[in-house]
């Protein structure tokens, strides 16, 4: 099996080297090799943005993970998976990426660097598995480990499937989920060297039921949150099919 591991907080981020570890470690008793295709730099936020007139520096890294072939990449996490396929040759089973610094929930789904590697995969027909924790928390790496475990033995890694889990601080149980709202009060705000700088806060949280992953990593629980390529509303798809 050939596993392919990226993120977008950047090649030298502890989630990386983490997720890294926890794989060797899962993953010892097969046949397995594992790639580092990762941005060189800090590439939070980008979605699935793509290096369409910037020119990737591509370099060979020799101290991220022993024993692991690393790569990195000048670019958005998608350049990272698409150097992989068409410039490595390097065609993966399976992609992780993360881990995240900062949980990937409701909303901010649309905009992660971590997810968007995830997506490009399936766009490759490659099943992905994408990891997030709290911001500025500490990774246990027991966590990820019995994370994965948990998948494997229960059969989640489906065919063409993508994995959004995100792990609390402290973790109780597993629970699939479903994508729940996290709303975000965006301002600008004026620093010292004269730019505007993204800043904000949480508001009320809406729809987060006990199904969504917002309930999930509140109740301190593994949310397992299975997500598609398609944006497709259909709902209102069914509902107007005919009128056309």
């Amino acid at each position: 099996m050939k596993i392919l591991i990226t993120n977008d907080d950047g090649i030298n981020a502890k989630g990386i080297n983490i997720l890294s570890n926890c794989i060797k470690e899962c993953f010892k008793q097969n046949d397995v090799t594992i790639k580092v295709v990762a941005p060189s730099t800090e590439m939070s936020a980008v979605s699935q943005k793509l290096s369409l007139r910037e020119g990737l520096t591509i370099e060979k890294r020799q101290d991220i993970v022993d024993g692991i072939e690393s790569y990195a990449v000048e670019g958005t996490p998608c350049d990272c998976v698409k150097v992989a396929y068409n410039h490595l040759n390097y065609i993966p089973d399976i992609v992780f990426s993360g881990i995240n610094n900062g949980y990937n929930v409701g909303n901010d789904i649309l905009y992660s660097g971590t997810l968007a590697a995830a997506f490009e995969a399936r766009l490759y027909g490659c099943k992905a598995v994408a990891f997030s924790c709290k911001y500025n928390s500490e990774i246990k790496k027991d966590n990820i480990v019995q994370t994965l475990e948990y998948i494997y033995e229960n059969k989640l890694v489906e065919e063409l499937s993508i994995l959004n889990i995100n792990i609390p601080e402290e973790v109780t149980g597993f629970k699939i989920t479903k994508q729940g709202e996290l709303p975000f009060q965006s301002t600008y705000v004026k620093k010292q060297d004269g730019k505007y700088y993204l800043d904000g806060i949480m508001v009320e949280k809406r729809n987060n039921d006990e199904t969504t992953d917002v309930f999930a990593i509140n109740d301190k629980k593994v949310s397992i949150t299975y997500l598609t390529t398609d944006r497709t509303d259909y709902i209102l798809y069914n509902k107007h099919l005919n009128k056309a």
